[in-house]
């Protein structure tokens, strides 16, 4: 079976000459560098042994960067395990009202007001959409 090629695999191989015509903010170039270099001989590495056949392991440190894929693929699948505890076992849709990046100020410095402006504004919006026959039909 072909081994699959990761995001890792991508930028230590065309990111030295990507970097050559290309400029990074210094965030951008610290979270590729980290990519690169996650769980190798680079980030260094801890031993450990077996305690019944005394057989040595190497594990090398992750760059425990947000946007690594290795770091993070564990820590999204405990977060969607924890949140299936919350769950009920029906048949249900989730929905994500999202703001602009533009607000994003606006809304920082007027959070009260704003936030709940968002969520009665979602709420009649669901209301509205799952009443009508064309989507639901449906009292939530």
């Amino acid at each position: 079976m072909d081994k699959k090629i990761t995001v890792q695999d991508v930028f230590q191989q065309f990111l030295p000459k990507y970097s050559e015509v290309h400029r990074f903010s210094s965030q951008q170039q610290l979270t590729a560098l980290g990519i690169s270099k996650c769980r190798t001989i680079e980030m260094s590495a801890n031993l450990s042994e077996c305690e019944d056949c005394h057989r040595k392991y190497i594990h090398y440190n992750s760059c425990k960067n947000r946007h690594c894929p290795m770091c993070q693929g564990m820590e999204v699948d405990e977060w969607i395990d924890k949140q299936q505890e919350n769950v009920l076992d029906v048949p249900y849709f989730h929905t994500v009202f999202t703001v602009p990046k533009e607000l994003y100020p606006l809304m920082y410095c007027n959070q009260k007001l704003l936030y709940d402006t968002l969520y009665h504004v979602a709420h009649q919006t669901m209301m509205e959409l799952s009443a009508d026959p064309k989507y639901l039909g449906a009292k939530i």
